[in-house]
Order: C-alpha cells, then sequence, then structure tokens
C-alpha cells in the first residue's frame, strides 16, 4: 500500500506542475470565492488514516469565520469535482500493478468534506491490535 500510496503522490505533483500559477494569480482567484488575505495554500493529496486512503486539502490560512470556511470547503469541493479532481482522475497513475485512476469527489449522500478535526472526531483513530495464533 505504502508504494501506492507513494506513486498516487507523485502523480498529485504532475498535475500540480501543470497547474502551479503565481501567488498573485492564485490570490486573485481565491478573492472571489474567501478572503484571499488568509488563505496562502491550497492543494489536494492522499492521506492513510485508521488503514484506509482518504483524499485530503492541505490548507494553510489564518483563522477563518464560519461563513469564510463554508465558502472555503465548497470551493475545495468544487475543484474536487470538476478543477483539480477532475484533471487528476483521467490521468492515470502508473503502479506495477497497472494504472491507477483516482477520483478525489463522488456523487451521492457519502460524500463528505471536513475539517481535520471534525473528521477525527467522527473517525477517532483505531488502536491496532496484534492478534497472535497458537
Amino acid at each position: 500500500m505504502e508504494n501506492a500510496i507513494r506513486m498516487l503522490k507523485e502523480g498529485l505533483e504532475k498535475v500540480e506542475e501543470m497547474y502551479i500559477c503565481s501567488d498573485e494569480s492564485a490570490i486573485t482567484v481565491l478573492h472571489f470565492i474567501i478572503a484571499a488575505d488568509k488563505v496562502s495554500y491550497i492543494w489536494p493529496t492522499v492521506e492513510v488514516y485508521n488503514d484506509e486512503l482518504w483524499g485530503v486539502f492541505n490548507i494553510k490560512a489564518e483563522s477563518l469565520a464560519e461563513q469564510e470556511m463554508t465558502d472555503l470547503t465548497e470551493y475545495c469541493i468544487g475543484q474536487a469535482s470538476d478543477g483539480l479532481g477532475e484533471g487528476f482522475e483521467q490521468r492515470p497513475v502508473k503502479t506495477q500493478d497497472g494504472d491507477l485512476y483516482v477520483s478525489l469527489w463522488q456523487s451521492g449522500g457519502d460524500y463528505f468534506m471536513k475539517p481535520e478535526q471534525e473528521f477525527k472526531q467522527m473517525f477517532p483513530e483505531q488502536e491496532q491490535t496484534m492478534q497472535m495464533g497458537m
């Protein structure tokens, strides 16, 4: 699984290289969505949590008001479904087992995006137990 995660992250980095823009133009885009002076970085990646692979958005931002957080969440969902995420899911990630296509979004009622602390409250870390046979 570690190899697949490394390959996914490398694939996301390749997509990032295609979309990198100057800080000024990124701030211009963000200005229409949220307070641009509070957000300095947004980028999707993957992480393993409780032995499951999750798509996440790494965000560097100052403290946001409730409406700003709502707007930022909606912006990230849009990026996952139609923006960077759509571009990523159309490009195969080469693995030793073949091509892997990954989507950071899905339609349906079970899709959600939460800040990290809320997410971890919903899915507390499970202790890893080792069972030994006799």
